[in-house]
């Protein structure tokens, strides 16, 4: 019995297993947070975070990722969509290369690459772009909703 509980415990350490907070996927490694300024808070750096959501939409999660990530989730009914806020001029997500239909989204001072893997109005796909020293990006968001958000950004601090 005991053999098979160590093993059990290796499995889920070294196959990187998610846990549910809040009824989103959060790695183990990750850091969940009560609020956005718990998160800013823990992370040591000014981020700016959407006011205003698509219609339905409301925060299903706050966490810390890699210690240098800022990610809240949020969701209506079956669509969770993922914002990501990171220091540097990167990818937040990691996956801007990996879908196949790119486009670019003029938003406010924004020039935003959207990337998906299907063409149509409603696909859902990764958004990234660069502001200042920061790197934002939404993820499982169409491009309507991407407009919304990221047009409507506002300091972390100002939200809760």
């Amino acid at each position: 019995m005991k053999r098979v509980l160590i093993a059990l415990l290796a499995l889920v350490m070294f196959t990187g297993c998610n846990i549910r907070w809040n009824g989103s996927d959060v790695q183990s490694n990750d850091e969940a947070c009560s609020s956005v300024s718990e998160l800013k808070e823990n992370l040591g750096f000014d981020f700016m975070v959407p006011s205003e959501l698509p219609d339905g939409f409301s925060v299903l999660s706050i966490y810390k990722h890699k210690s240098n990530v800022a990610v809240i989730a949020y969701a209506s009914g079956d669509q969770t969509i993922y914002f990501y806020a990171e220091r540097g001029n990167k990818d937040p997500t990691g996956k801007l290369k990996k879908l196949k239909y790119k486009t670019s989204l003029s938003v406010g001072s924004y020039d935003i690459a959207f990337v998906r893997d299907d063409t149509g109005d409603d696909a859902q796909g990764v958004a990234v772009w660069m502001s200042g020293n920061m790197s934002y990006a939404l993820e499982y968001a169409t491009a309507e909703q991407v407009k919304l958000m990221a047009g409507s950004l506002v300091p972390a601090d100002t939200t809760g």
